[in-house]
């Protein structure tokens, strides 16, 4: 559903993610995040899971998501 809520939508994933994610909306629509402290997840484990889903690599999964992060920082969105 929220990302039927238009393109400037940004979704934060933790290991549990939506199964209909695709390599685009994890290019352009995606930040890896984390509970941390409070619960010991690691966003790297979560890029793990996200990359192997979509056919990518952690490390271009993780790059994506400091562009689209910054993107929403810098812009406010």
């Amino acid at each position: 559903a929220y990302f039927s809520l238009g393109p400037k939508w940004l979704i934060g994933l933790t290991r549990r993610f939506p199964a209909h994610i695709t390599k685009k909306d994890v290019q352009e629509r995606v930040v890896i995040e984390t509970d941390a402290p409070f619960f010991g997840d690691d966003v790297w484990a979560t890029a793990k899971a996200v990359a192997r889903h979509i056919g990518a690599t952690e490390d271009e999964v993780m790059a994506w998501s400091d562009a689209n992060l910054r993107r929403l920082l810098n812009t406010g969105k």
